[in-house]
């Protein structure tokens, strides 16, 4: 079997009793770690993803990444030559437990606010059936039950302090409990005769978005210049060109045009040391540090012959009009026809120049919260 099919095969565990009949049926791994006892729970190849027996009632998966006990390689986490074994339970990836009226799977997440792309195949790998992993594009993973998507927050338990370099190191690090428990009843004693009778067990999260504002005050005081500069954009917008169909004279004028904005736009922005961003569909031609970048919009805005006042102005109206994303776009600016298709562009301007003035100001930063605190209802 090749190492892809293996990586994207399901492990096939959807009860208590599949795991605890695969951990009595495989094989450990032999050769030199014969001792360790490793169980894989699917291919052997993949040696760090196996089963720990805890007890009779108890099994958990590893995936060799920090709370796995066994050291897989001479990079493996550090943290993890100092696990204690609770540290080391509450840090399993998955853990299989078998208690009153049925089992639970507990499911956790990556340590550290950044991506665990093994961690998610792994996840994905192991839902039993009635449970789905889901990987969003916005950095945030779910656990689908019952048509419900159950937010899987990133764990931040692990040691902060290298005072220690033993055990000790996990003396001040507290467990957040960022995992979700799904309980199972079984035998299913309910009159609907649902297959995969999974819910909730433990507590379940919500993310919070940031919150930013825009800082009025600073605002007001390029408002002049602001609502100028918006005037002269309306006054040549409807002259810009837009992308049209591919290898026609609408496309080709419009690829000419953005390519003399960029080249304008770069000869000025480099002789200020300002890095350019070098594609105007993106609705700037800044890129670095924002302070500096506001800086250089505030001298175009109050400067009527700025090298730079055309060029933002097409970048501003490209975005608008669906630049860079071929087919047959159409110049909006030319094409307003009532009052509110004209509030629609300001609205969409405002929010433009207020990222470019550097006025949007985050003050709350994301965070998550428990949003369905559920008690343990089952007993062991």
């Amino acid at each position: 079997m090749s190492m892809y099919s293996a990586y994207h095969r399901m492990f096939d565990i959807n009860s208590f009793a599949d795991i605890e009949k695969r951990y009595n049926e495989t094989k450990p791994i032999a050769g030199k770690n014969k001792h360790l006892n490793i169980i894989p729970v699917d291919d052997r190849k993949r040696k760090w993803e196996r089963i720990e027996k805890i007890s009779d009632d108890c099994y958990a998966i590893y995936d060799g990444e920090l709370g796995d006990p066994l050291i897989h390689n001479r990079w493996g986490h550090p943290a993890n030559k100092c696990l204690t074994p609770e540290v080391s339970l509450a840090l399993a990836p998955i853990l299989w437990t078998r208690v009153k009226d049925g089992y639970t799977i507990r499911i956790r997440n990556g340590v550290g606010d950044y991506a665990h792309v093994s961690r998610y195949s792994f996840l994905n790998r192991a839902m039993p059936l009635g449970l789905r992993f889901v990987q969003t594009g916005n950095g945030r993973q779910y656990v689908t039950c019952g048509g419900v998507d159950y937010y899987l927050p990133k764990s931040n338990y692990h040691p902060k302090s290298r005072e220690y370099s033993d055990e000790r190191m996990w003396t001040n690090a507290k467990d957040d409990h960022h995992y979700l428990t799904f309980f199972h009843e079984h035998p299913i004693n309910n009159s609907t005769g649902r297959a995969y009778g999974w819910v909730p067990h433990t507590n379940t999260f919500t993310f919070l978005h940031p919150k930013t504002r825009v800082d009025k005050e600073e605002k007001a005081k390029h408002k002049a210049n602001t609502d100028k500069f918006w005037d002269w954009i309306c006054a040549v917008a409807p002259l810009m060109p837009v992308t049209g169909e591919w290898n026609t004279p609408e496309r080709n004028n419009y690829n000419a045009y953005n390519t003399r904005m960029a080249d304008e736009a770069n000869d000025y922005l480099n002789s200020l040391q300002v890095r350019y961003y070098g594609n105007h569909g993106y609705g700037t031609v800044l890129n670095g540090n924002s302070e500096h970048c506001a800086e250089v919009v505030k001298e175009m805005m109050a400067d009527e012959e700025h090298p730079l006042r055309l060029p933002m102005a097409w970048a501003f109206v490209n975005k608008v009009n669906g630049g860079d994303y071929g087919g047959s776009a159409v110049n909006k600016f030319a094409s307003v026809s009532n009052q509110e298709e004209a509030s629609k562009l300001r609205a969409k301007y405002n929010s433009w120049i207020n990222t470019q003035l550097n006025l949007v100001k985050q003050h709350t930063t994301s965070g998550i919260i428990v949003s369905e605190p559920l008690t343990e209802r089952r007993s062991k």
